[in-house]
This record gives C-alpha cells, structure tokens and sequence, in this order.
C-alpha cells in the first residue's frame, strides 16, 4: 500500500471517530450501522484532508487514493470504538 494512503488514513481516523461518535451520541445508532457510516465518513474525511494539503481530487489515482484511504481510516476508527465496547463490558 502507497505511503500516500497510509498517512491519509492515519491523519482523517481521528477525525473519524469523533464524528462516528458525535452522530451515535445525537442520534442513537445501533451498532449495526456504524462500519458502513464509518467508511462513508472516513472517505469524506480523507478527502477533506487531501484538499487541505492542497491536493486535487481530479484525476482517477487522486480519488482512488482518497477511497482506500477512507476505508482504512474507516477501518480504523471501528477497531478502536469496538476496543473501547470491550473496555466499558469489562468495568
């Protein structure tokens, strides 16, 4: 995997989850929801990040990048809520 994708995905997975966790605090989502809307939103996320670094989404390797980087960023942010259930069961 690109260097591009993982420092994408590693910069917007943060961002991810607090969102994640904003939207099932505001509106109560069920688990079962929430890996779909965490690769929907690590993409919209990644992208924000890629064009605040200044670059495009204009070519089909530019939004490649940006998607599987939203995926792992997505990826990412579930493994860590999911963590952090298993924690909160435990206490």
């Amino acid at each position: 995997m690109d260097s591009t994708i993982i420092e994408l995905a590693a910069a917007a997975a943060l961002g991810t989850k607090i969102l994640i966790d904003a939207l099932r605090l505001a509106v109560g989502l069920t688990s079962r929801y929430i890996p779909l809307l965490a690769v929907v939103l690590g993409i919209v996320v990644v992208a924000l990040v890629h064009l605040a670094n200044g670059g495009g989404l204009a070519t089909g390797a530019q939004i490649a990048t940006v998607a599987l980087a939203g995926i792992v960023a997505g990826g990412g942010a579930v493994g860590v809520t999911e963590l952090q259930k298993q924690v909160e069961r435990r206490e």
